[in-house]
């Protein structure tokens, strides 16, 4: 998001369940009434740890959840496994296992572009996210990742997606389809 005379720092949140959260907007930028927000690390930090509190709570069925996966520019490659935890609405033939999926990220090549992947957590993803290390000393990187598991067993390919930092290095979560609105 481009600072531009119409972009404001305040604070939003969604009715009692989300936030309040610190965060740059433009406030003509509206989707049905509702703010598109855009997140500094720490704020995305508190949102992820909201939002996994949710899924625990209501199932992982029924929410959305952010995560911070961490590392270093110079670190090697790894896979992260994302398991979500109980669901309150299952079918009997799905045996009640959890939802994962498996998120690659290139360290290393993240300042020239790259960008972390996201997958099945099939058996060889869950092989190579044992072996997972962080390593290196280099600046420090974060992945975002947001997670709909509602729709993840459904075969959705929006269902989860890398969320990019903006110009400003904001994170623009949630706007265009959660009910932001402005903290009074």
């Amino acid at each position: 998001m481009k600072h531009t005379s119409q972009t404001i720092a305040t604070r939003v949140r969604i009715d009692d369940i989300l936030g309040p959260l610190d965060c740059t907007l433009d406030p003509s930028n509206r989707w049905n009434g509702f703010m598109s927000p855009h997140f500094a690390l720490d704020a995305v930090h508190v949102l992820s740890a909201q939002t996994l509190r949710l899924a625990e709570k209501y199932g992982y069925d029924c929410a959305e959840t952010i995560h911070v996966v961490e590392g270093r520019a110079d670190s090697q490659d790894t896979v992260h496994l994302i398991e979500g935890g109980p669901r309150r609405h299952h079918d009997e033939d799905d045996g009640g296992e959890n939802l994962a999926i498996a998120v690659r990220i290139p360290w290393r090549f993240l300042s020239r572009g790259a960008t972390a992947t996201i997958s099945s957590a099939t058996p060889q993803a869950r092989k190579a996210a044992r072996k997972r290390k962080i390593t290196g000393r280099g600046a420090a990187r974060v992945v975002v990742v947001h997670i709909r598991w509602q729709y993840l067993d459904e075969g959705s390919d929006t269902a989860a997606n890398i969320v990019r930092p903006d110009d400003e290095g904001l994170y623009p979560i949630g706007g265009w389809e959660w009910t932001w609105s402005l903290v009074s």
